[in-house]
C-alpha cells in the first residue's frame, strides 16, 4: 500500500457514513451528490444507508400527518341538526 492511501473499503464507509449523515441532517439530495461525487440518482441510493432510525422517523411523520390531516376534515365538516320535516337531529356531511 502506497504511503498517505487508504484502502478503498475504508475510504468507502467514510462516503457511505458521510452521505447518511448529510441525508439525516437534512441536506438536499443534489448537494450531498455534488459533495460526494454521485453523478446517478441510483449510486446515491446505493450509498445512503437506511436505519431503525429512519423507520421511527417515517412513522413518527406520517402519524403527525394522519393526525393533521383528521383535525381538518373534523373543522371541514358542515354539522346540520334539523331535518326537512323540522325534527332535529344530529348529523354532518364531509
Amino acid at each position: 500500500m502506497q504511503e498517505g492511501r487508504y484502502p478503498k473499503p475504508l475510504l468507502s464507509r467514510y462516503r457511505h457514513t458521510a452521505v447518511t449523515n448529510m441525508r439525516k441532517a437534512g441536506v438536499d439530495t443534489s448537494v450531498i451528490m455534488a459533495i460526494s461525487g454521485h453523478k446517478m440518482m441510483a449510486m446515491f441510493r446505493r450509498c445512503n444507508r437506511i436505519d431503525l432510525d429512519d423507520g421511527r422517523d417515517a412513522m413518527r411523520k406520517l402519524e403527525i400527518y394522519l393526525s393533521e390531516d383528521r383535525k381538518k376534515e373534523e373543522k371541514d365538516k358542515v354539522y346540520c341538526n334539523t331535518t326537512a320535516a323540522g325534527e332535529e337531529e344530529d348529523f354532518a356531511f364531509a
